[in-house]
């Protein structure tokens, strides 16, 4: 099954009769609607019809834009995609302060759990500290274990010398994976009929994917080991764009990234909302997995 579709020539994309149709000027390519799960549009001279917009939004696809540049800036959101937006929105500005910071506390340990995951596997320092960080966390993280442990972490794993604010091959590569992974989230809470704007931690004000960004903490470090192990290929971008197409143990179970997620937001959901105290563990594969392999792929310049 497609899982992503990558559009990096000049293109017109249409909606055909359950189709995405894309015309390049030389040939023509259709995909099942149904068979996608992200679309990644990184050509700036590419058109796109209104009837695929409202089909790719009906059918909760991730759509991504990017700049000139090649870097994600800006994603496709539906505004009513749930029969109980209104009710949901009321639930969501009901959430108990203590529920949010429980729930905090959880996204928390679980993404530094699958920090050290990572430092572990590639025999990497200061696993001890960030095991002794999960143990220091408090409510709404006021000592900041979880800034602290990212700012070991990246260290440990990329170096002493490695910065998050600079432009670097490594940076860009994390942005990127990033941007899909937050995509995805935004599509899974817009299509559940919550507000993407309003999070249990996150609280920027020119921030409009604050819960996304709570959310989606723990799956960062997949991103991280992506770009650690593809850093040296002659495309490396090319890999971080297949990472929907890699697995994961979820709840033991093994599931690709972006069926995760789904599964993930949901179970989030019901916890605020008080409908169940489980929280999912999400847990790698054989971390060679996230290397560079050939996937089946649509791209508008093969």
């Amino acid at each position: 099954m497609f899982r992503t579709v990558l559009i990096r020539k000049s293109s017109k994309l249409q909606y055909l009769q359950g189709y995405l149709v894309i015309f390049d000027g030389e040939e023509e390519k259709k995909v099942f609607l149904t068979d996608i799960s992200i679309l990644l549009i990184e050509s700036t001279s590419t058109l796109i019809t209104v009837p695929l917009m409202i089909q790719l939004i009906k059918n909760n696809i991730a759509v991504l834009l990017c700049d000139e540049k090649h870097n994600p800036i800006g994603t496709l959101l539906g505004i009513n995609n749930h029969y109980n937006l209104s009710g949901n929105i009321y639930k969501q500005l009901s959430w108990k302060e203590k529920v949010c910071e429980d729930l905090w506390i959880e996204i928390v340990k679980h993404k530094i759990l699958n920090q050290i995951k990572v430092l572990t596997t590639f025999n990497k320092n200061n696993r001890e500290l960030l095991d002794q960080y999960i143990k220091e966390i408090e409510p709404n993280d006021k000592t900041n274990r979880e800034g602290l442990a990212a700012k070991v972490y990246f260290f440990s794993l990329f170096g002493q010398g490695f910065n998050r604010n600079e432009e670097t091959v490594i940076n860009g590569l994390l942005n990127y994976g990033y941007s899909i992974l937050l995509s995805c989230f935004n599509r899974e809470i817009a299509s559940s009929g919550y507000l993407t704007q309003l999070g249990i931690f996150h609280k920027g004000k020119t921030n409009p994917f604050n819960l996304s960004s709570d959310f989606m903490e723990p799956f960062r470090p997949f991103v991280d080991v992506m770009a650690y192990l593809n850093i040296n290929n002659k495309d490396p971008i090319k890999s971080i764009r297949k990472l929907a197409t890699k697995k994961v143990v979820f709840n033991n179970e093994e599931r690709y990234i972006d069926d995760a997620i789904g599964v993930y937001v949901k179970i989030l959901l019901r916890y605020l909302n008080e409908e169940s105290i489980e929280f999912p563990v999400i847990d790698f594969m054989n971390m060679e997995h996230y290397k560079d392999v050939e996937i089946n792929e649509i791209n508008s310049d093969v």
